[in-house]
């Protein structure tokens, strides 16, 4: 607006009233935006715009029809109302009150204005105005139709993205962030191995039993609750928890991104999941007590599953730690000589000497009692 009036002022030199409006439509763009950039709520943003619009199509209609030669007004004058409604309508996105009360304004204000000004008949000014509420009524229908459209594929999309990102999310929770990145990529299948992994189980000593005299909301929220800070641990020492069979817990680590430090860290964590254990039964009164079974070496990792996905381990590494949990001792952390070799530098153990281990054969273990000092 402000090139047009500088160009038109150099080169046109229209009349001062012409100027004059042009510069009232380029002030009132700037007060539209000004306000509309600064309203508090939805309401008043649709306010300021039917007010902005309406009064911007009528600076309109004075700086450019109204300048016009009155022989060609008074031929065309409904045509060229027409065509402005037109694009009123099509152009702002208002509900319908807003639509029918920009028209209704700008239509009486053409309609007033065009009688004040050309010497109509006025069964001439009724035709015209006839004419233009037809192309406004034509106007608003289209505009209708096509917004509903474009506000309906718009949901249609918003509601397709936001199960997307749930069904994302619950993938990023359900599986290690890498695999879910895989999962999300549309591979068909993922499928790893890994030659550096330690495999933990743990087990509480006695819990069937022990959950035939408690009713199943106990059991429940006892598990949950003890779950639950374990699942808090894995974030603090870095390590994938891979599934819960019933009441044990099954957590590895170096998958699926490798680390050389893998035995550390779930050394660490099966010490801490004892000290945590330990403070359930002082807060609840309670005498739980966990088996912990440690075994390090390759595994084959992947996801199964269609519908309901899982992330996996497969291999005599899994196998051997869940012998370790299984016939390991209450409250105690039980490792293998191939874990042990890979923790000596850093940890203290207790031998338990050679233990017949089912499907196994003898095999000699370890208990792990703590981390070296110094």
């Amino acid at each position: 607006v402000v090139a047009l009036a500088i160009a038109d002022a150099i080169f046109v030199r229209s009349p001062a009233t012409v100027m004059l409006s042009r510069g009232l439509v380029g002030l009132m763009l700037f007060v539209m935006l000004f306000v509309v950039r600064r309203v508090a709520s939805t309401r008043q943003g649709d306010l300021a715009m039917v007010v902005g619009t309406t009064a911007l199509a009528m600076l309109l209609w004075h700086s450019v029809f109204l300048r016009l030669p009155l022989e060609v007004i008074a031929e065309h004058w409904s045509i060229t109302c027409g065509i402005m409604l037109v694009g009123v309508i099509l152009l702002v996105d208002f509900a319908f009150v807003g639509r029918i009360g920009v028209a209704a304004a700008i239509l009486i204000h053409v309609v007033v204005t065009v009688r004040w000004r050309l010497d109509l008949t006025m069964e001439a000014l009724f035709l015209t105005t006839l004419q233009i509420a037809l192309l406004f009524l034509m106007a608003w229908v289209a505009a209708w139709q096509t917004q509903r459209n474009a506000r309906l594929a718009f949901v249609r999309e918003i509601r397709a993205e936001s199960e997307k990102r749930r069904a994302d999310d619950l993938l990023r929770q359900v599986l290690p962030k890498s695999i879910a990145e895989l999962l999300m990529e549309k591979r068909d299948s993922i499928a790893r191995r890994h030659d550096g992994v330690s495999v933990l189980f743990a087990d509480i000593v006695g819990f069937t039993p022990m959950s035939a005299t408690l009713e199943a909301e106990e059991v429940v929220s006892r598990l949950d609750s003890i779950f639950r800070r374990f699942d808090s641990l894995c974030e603090r020492h870095g390590v994938e928890k891979i599934k819960t069979i019933g009441d044990a817990y099954m957590v590895a680590s170096g998958i699926p991104t490798p680390r050389e430090d893998h035995a550390h860290a779930i050394a660490d964590f099966a010490l801490e999941m004892l000290n945590v254990v330990d403070g359930y039964n002082e807060e609840h009164g309670t005498e739980l007590q966990f088996r912990v079974g440690i075994h390090s070496g390759p595994v084959v990792a992947g996801i199964i599953g269609k519908r309901k996905f899982i992330y996996d381990l497969w291999g005599d590494t899994v196998n051997t730690a869940s012998r370790m949990e299984s016939h390991g001792l209450k409250g105690a952390v039980q490792v293998t000589t191939a874990t042990r070799d890979l923790l000596a530098d850093a940890f203290a153990f207790e031998s338990r000497g050679t233990i017949e281990v089912k499907g196994k054969g003898a095999m000699e273990a370890w208990i792990l009692r703590g981390r070296v000092e110094g």
